[in-house]
């Protein structure tokens, strides 16, 4: 019951499913490159 109506989201917003595939992808790699920003500042500072 629960697949068959995420299934049914999906097809009715794919767009949705997308930005969330997208920011799930991309969230980690931003977080990384800012506590890298952060690391970076430290050291020059």
């Amino acid at each position: 019951m629960w697949r068959s109506d995420t299934q049914e989201k999906i097809t009715k917003n794919p767009l949705h499913s997308l930005a969330e595939t997208l920011y799930l992808r991309v969230f980690p790699i931003a977080q990384r490159i800012h506590s890298y920003a952060i690391c970076a500042l430290n050291v020059a500072v």
